[in-house]
């Protein structure tokens, strides 16, 4: 599958969600879901990606209402990949900088430093401001997971988990 990283990183942070809604599920709540009980339940790893699990928690929790199994839900890639796809082309014409490029630089920067005790999920908000000049996002970030597999593939590296500690050099054959 291409754009494999991005499905491991969604997959995880939904992971991370299944794991909060026994422990945020309020039955007598609009939404099924105390975001208060999130904020202070979510792993420190994903508090930057807090807004994400925010938006996935909900369904998952109206399932549980529903007494319907919100564990292994499944995840529509093609259209978050999509979806991603035309942020990216729309980053680039309104807010003229180039998520491409900038995933360049931070897989450069992956590669030639040691991030070994860092995720994914941490390290690209830091990157992120590094090299992006003005507003960015956890959507943003995601765009850069997304498209960090070619980069990382084009310095000769794979990364196959979203730890860093992962990242292993590759030999072309």
């Amino acid at each position: 599958m291409q754009y494999k990283l991005l499905k491991l990183f969604k997959d995880e942070l939904y992971k991370e969600a299944e794991r909060l809604v026994p422990i945020c599920y309020d039955k007598d709540d609009l939404l099924f879901c105390s975001f208060e009980k999130v904020s202070k339940e979510i792993d420190n790893k994903y508090k930057n990606f807090e807004t994400h699990i925010h938006l996935i928690l909900p369904e998952l929790c109206y399932l549980k209402s529903q007494n319907k199994n919100y564990k292994n839900i499944t995840i529509d890639y093609k259209n978050s990949i999509s979806h991603h796809l035309k942020l990216i082309e729309w980053k680039t014409k309104i807010d003229k900088y180039d998520l491409r490029d900038i995933t360049k630089m931070i897989a450069e920067d992956i590669v030639n430093n040691n991030y070994n005790n860092e995720s994914l999920y941490t390290l690209i908000p830091k990157l992120a401001k590094k090299y992006i000049k003005g507003h960015h996002d956890s959507v943003d970030w995601e765009c850069i997971v997304m498209l960090l597999d070619k980069e990382l593939i084009n310095n000769g590296y794979v990364l196959e988990s979203t730890n860093i500690k992962d990242l292993k050099k590759y030999d072309i054959i």
